[in-house]
């Protein structure tokens, strides 16, 4: 199901790791006939490496609120992680991205919240 894009964020990782953290938001006309009224944001994290075509963990939750499906792409990265990641280094960094989003951080030339409103 597609929707408006409203946060992606692509991270390289050590030992050629990668991952994705993206949020869509679902209007109620696109989704199946489940009764739902409210707009949803889908929260979508892929763990990968430059190696490998398909993704090695994929992890997906729905939310009302935009903040909290960012976040949620967070939580799902240091949740996934350990099970996919086997380098030390790309673990560290994972944590170490994690820790930034929640304490506020902003890298150079990045926004932790690229919504409308915001």
């Amino acid at each position: 199901m597609e929707g408006s894009l409203i946060y992606n964020r692509c991270v390289e990782l050590p030992d050629a790791y990668e991952a994705q953290l993206m949020v869509r938001q679902e209007k109620p006309g696109n989704r199946p006939p489940t009764g739902e009224k409210e707009t949803i944001y889908r929260a979508r994290v892929w763990i990968g490496t430059t190696w490998q075509r398909d993704p090695m963990a994929y992890w997906s939750q729905e939310h009302r609120d935009p903040v909290l499906a960012v976040d949620a792409c967070y939580r799902m990265l240091l949740a996934a992680a350990p099970a996919v990641i086997k380098s030390l280094d790309a673990l560290g960094a994972v944590a170490a991205l994690v820790d930034e989003h929640f304490s506020g951080a902003v890298p150079a030339g990045e926004f932790t919240y690229p919504l409308a409103g915001r």
